[in-house]
C-alpha cells in the first residue's frame, strides 16, 4: 500500500483496512492542532491508537502510512492513557471528551 505524501491513515484508513472510531482535538486551536485518533482493525477488531501535533504547515499523521507504525492495544494501554492525561491538562485545561476517548480504547 502506497500513500501519497499528503495521504495517510487519517485521510484514508480504509486503505489499511481501518476505520476511525474516536477522535480527541485539543479545542481552541488556530492554526495548529492536537489530536489523538482511536484506530479499528476491520477484519478482527483490534484497536491501535495515533497522536500527532504541530502547525498546519505539515500534513497531520504524515508520519503513519501503515498498520505497523500506529500504537497497537492493549500493548501500550498505559501510554496511550498517559499521553491523553497529560495532553488533556496541559494550560489547566482538559478535553472535554477525554474520558469518554479512553473508554472507547478500553482504558
Amino acid at each position: 500500500m502506497t500513500f501519497e505524501v499528503w495521504e495517510s491513515a487519517e485521510t484514508h484508513p480504509e486503505r489499511l483496512g481501518l476505520e476511525i472510531t474516536a477522535v480527541l482535538n485539543e479545542p481552541g486551536l488556530s492554526w495548529e492542532y492536537n489530536t489523538v485518533l482511536l484506530f479499528r482493525r476491520l477484519e478482527d477488531g483490534k484497536l491501535f491508537w495515533a497522536a500527532d501535533s504541530g502547525c498546519s504547515c505539515p500534513t497531520p499523521f504524515e508520519g503513519y502510512k501503515t498498520v505497523e507504525s500506529l500504537n497497537p492495544l492493549p500493548e501500550t494501554a498505559s501510554t496511550l492513557h498517559d499521553h491523553t492525561l497529560q495532553t488533556s491538562y496541559r494550560g489547566g485545561f482538559m478535553f472535554p471528551d477525554a474520558a469518554t476517548f479512553l473508554r472507547k480504547a478500553g482504558i
